[in-house]
């Protein structure tokens, strides 16, 4: 399971546009993610199997017309919702607002509040797309969430992944770091270790310390993730940028490397830098109970077989660390990859 926290410390307008467009996210698996294909050579475009969980569009479109025409409203809304959905085609990342709406209207007319809902958020929805469609990185983004089902201004846009996905990448291949955390996101829970390294990775080039955390956590999975083990050079890298988000502050890359540490297998065991780490990630319990609730119950289990001298190492790491770090402390947490 996938856990999300978002936690601003510091109340820049820059933060405040990251934390809007972050949000809080719903789990993916409530989503039911399949498998994303990312478009080659860096284009915008996607000719990946279409990821769309709406409403059931295969049906006799003449014949549910056929019904629509003669008054029935649910018939009026099917053909609505699916120009609204399925767009001019199956390609489009836009759908056809000309033909839905003429059936909202209908449906309206007939006395139907979903379609007097859908008409109501029409115009924000065009103006959003407008926003985006000319370059507007935000409103990218916004889009994206909307079309994943996490937007809590336009409840009215269908699931629509494909579009979704577009939207963000848009705003990612623009430099923009929320869409890129997304993208790294939404691609390791579809288990595509390439595509999640390679949006974790230009987001961390760009110094954001959660891009770091989640490009360290990507490269060091192996089997249960990805049905491979990680080769030595992404185990090597992977704990350079979990170290790097760790000194930074980021809990969660600090809770990683202390199970990393203790479990001794993708480096030699160091229960002192174990608890190290585990003590630095529990620190700020706030941030997070799960975390803090997690590395306490390791503290207890690694602490209680180790000897004076190793219990005094950890000790000296420790201070050392608060000390060497005391002003090292991210600024906005956002995911734990579990």
């Amino acid at each position: 399971m996938l856990h999300f926290i978002l936690k601003l410390q510091k109340k820049t307008a820059s933060h405040k546009v990251y934390a809007a467009c972050i949000a809080i996210i719903l789990l993916c698996s409530q989503i039911g993610f399949a498998q994303i294909a990312e478009p080659a050579s860096g284009e915008n475009k996607s000719n990946s199997v279409p990821l769309y969980e709406f409403l059931e569009l295969d049906f006799d479109i003449p014949e549910v017309e056929k019904r629509a025409l003669g008054g029935d409203v649910n018939a009026q809304l099917q053909i609505g919702w699916y120009y609204e959905v399925q767009g001019v085609a199956p390609e489009d990342y836009l759908p056809n607002r000309e033909k839905a709406f003429y059936w909202f209207n209908m449906a309206a007319n007939h006395g139907s509040q979903e379609a007097k809902n859908q008409i109501r958020w029409n115009d924000e929805i065009k103006q959003l797309e407008g926003q985006a469609l000319s370059g507007d990185i935000q409103a990218q983004c916004k889009l994206g969430e909307s079309y994943f089902g996490r937007g809590m201004a336009f409840q009215q846009i269908k699931v629509n992944k494909q579009r979704g996905l577009y939207w963000y990448r848009q705003a990612g291949n623009q430099g923009y770091i929320p869409a890129m955390l997304e993208l790294g996101f939404l691609y390791h829970h579809a288990l595509d270790r390439k595509k999640a390294i390679y949006w974790f990775e230009k987001a961390a080039e760009k110094g954001s310390v959660s891009g770091q955390y989640g490009l360290g956590e990507v490269l060091v999975r192996g089997d249960r993730e990805y049905g491979t083990e990680p080769p030595p050079e992404d185990i090597s890298r992977g704990m350079a940028w979990l170290h790097k988000a760790a000194d930074s502050g980021n809990i969660y890359a600090q809770h990683s490397l202390g199970y990393i540490y203790d479990d001794g297998k993708l480096v030699h065991r160091d229960t002192a830098e174990a608890l190290k780490w585990l003590s630095l990630a529990s620190k700020d319990a706030k941030l997070s109970f799960e975390i803090n609730q997690l590395c306490t119950q390791k503290i207890k289990e690694i602490s209680a077989s180790m000897s004076k001298a190793e219990l005094k190492e950890f000790k000296r790491r420790y201070s050392e660390w608060l000390v060497t770090h005391k002003h090292n402390r991210e600024e906005t947490y956002i995911f734990f990859l579990e």
